[in-house]
C-alpha cells in the first residue's frame, strides 16, 4: 500500500575534497538519491538556484567562503533547505557558529557513511520524501514510524488522529 516516492531526494554536497565527494556521491546514490557536487561557496549558491536541493551537506572550510557564511546567506535569502555541516572542525565554537548560521546538524570528519545516512534519514522523513511518507495539506505523516510533522515542528498525535489523517491522505492519493 506504500505509495512511490514522488522523486529522488536531491542532495547537494559542498566540499572541495574530491575523494570525499566521490565517496559521498556513491553512497547517497545507493540510497536512491540524486546528488550534485559543488566545491566552492559560489558554486553552492549556483547549485541551490538550479538544482533546488532537499538537503545540503556543507563543509566549514571552502576555498572562497566559510561554510557559516554560505549558510547565513542562504537563510538571509529565505532558503530553508536543511543544512548539515560535514567538517573536520570539531571545536565547540565552530559547532555553535554553524548552528547560529542555520545548521540543522553537524558531523565531524571522519565520520562513518552509515552515520551520515542515519543523520539524513530523519530529515528526509520530515520532508515527506520516503516511500512511507504521506501528505495531508502541510502535514507529513510517516506510516513506518507513526510520526507527523508540520515543517520542522513534530506533531504529537494520538493514534486516532494519526489514523484519521492517514485516511485523508489515502483518499486524496
Amino acid at each position: 500500500m506504500a505509495s512511490p516516492v514522488p522523486r529522488p531526494v536531491r542532495v547537494l554536497v559542498v566540499d572541495e575534497e574530491h575523494a570525499l565527494t566521490d565517496v559521498l556521491r556513491r553512497v547517497l546514490q545507493l540510497e536512491g538519491w540524486d546528488t550534485r557536487i559543488a566545491s566552492t561557496g559560489a558554486d553552492a549558491f549556483a547549485a541551490v538556484a538550479s538544482f533546488a536541493p532537499d538537503v545540503i551537506l556543507l563543509d566549514m572550510m571552502l576555498p572562497d567562503l566559510l561554510g557559516t557564511e554560505v549558510a547565513t546567506r542562504l537563510r538571509t535569502e529565505g532558503i530553508t533547505t536543511p543544512v548539515v555541516f560535514v567538517t573536520g572542525r570539531s571545536d565547540h565554537e565552530d559547532r555553535m557558529a554553524a548552528y547560529a548560521a542555520g545548521a540543522d546538524d553537524y558531523l565531524t570528519k571522519p565520520f562513518g557513511l552509515d552515520q551520515l545516512v542515519d543523520v539524513l534519514q530523519p530529515i528526509v522523513r520530515r520532508l515527506g520524501l520516503t516511500e512511507h511518507s504521506r501528505r495531508v495539506g502541510d502535514v507529513v505523516l510517516d506510516v513506518s514510524t507513526h510520526e507527523a510533522w508540520r515543517g520542522e515542528e513534530r506533531l504529537f498525535l494520538s493514534d486516532r488522529e494519526f489514523t484519521e489523517l492517514l485516511d485523508q491522505a489515502e483518499i486524496h492519493a
